[in-house]
């Protein structure tokens, strides 16, 4: 079999695995995972002629599988990139710690979300120890400090003003975070919830 081929199927096996075993993502994302992994071997399997794999499919399916692994910070995502090291699957990390670490910021919403969700996981398990020092985890640690309290200041001072910026994005962004968090019952009561769904 083709290296890159056998990288990929065996990167795809490692994360099935990790999936199947997950107990942190939910059914029905565990089984459109597990379908796109299935997917990607099927269409490679079926293009490639005689068992000889062309490079240019590989990497274009290489690049669709790992959308996820690349952009998602939690224990599942640890795990696979640790496991690739241990196999030798040369694949590169676009890691959004990293991103983060440099920028002191999170690139979108989503993975500020994800940091803050799983850091606590992610820390416990160890694997990144390996790829960063003391120094930058702390760093790391305290971007996710202020992801969350620049997201409460800017949330208090809409409540304040009873209104929400002409581009509200940044207030639609920072009630997700903090509901997907389950942040909002920490600094905030009922009647006051209940006031953030109104603001226009």
């Amino acid at each position: 079999m083709n290296i890159e081929k056998e990288n990929l199927f065996n990167a795809i096996k490692i994360a099935d695995q990790i999936i199947m075993e997950s107990k942190n993502i939910d059914s029905s994302t565990k089984e459109a995972m597990l379908n796109l992994s299935k997917d990607i071997i099927n269409r490679i399997n079926k293009k490639c002629e005689n068992g000889k794999a062309n490079l240019t499919l590989i990497n274009f399916y290489k690049k669709e599988f790992l959308t996820y692994w690349s952009e998602s910070t939690s224990l599942e995502t640890e795990k696979f990139w640790k496991n690739l090291k241990i196999r030798n699957i040369g694949y590169e990390r676009k890691d959004p710690l990293f991103f983060a670490l440099n920028k002191n910021r999170f690139i979108n919403v989503h993975q500020g979300i994800d940091a803050r969700k799983n850091w606590k996981d992610i820390l416990e398990f160890g694997y990144i120890n390996e790829r960063y020092t003391k120094d930058q985890i702390q760093k790391i640690n305290d971007v996710i400090e202020k992801d969350e309290n620049d997201r409460l200041d800017f949330i208090k001072k809409c409540l304040k003003n009873e209104r929400i910026p002409l581009k509200g994005m940044r207030f639609n962004d920072s009630i997700a975070y903090f509901r997907h968090c389950n942040l909002l019952s920490k600094y905030f009561d009922e009647e006051t919830i209940k006031k953030l769904y109104t603001l226009t």
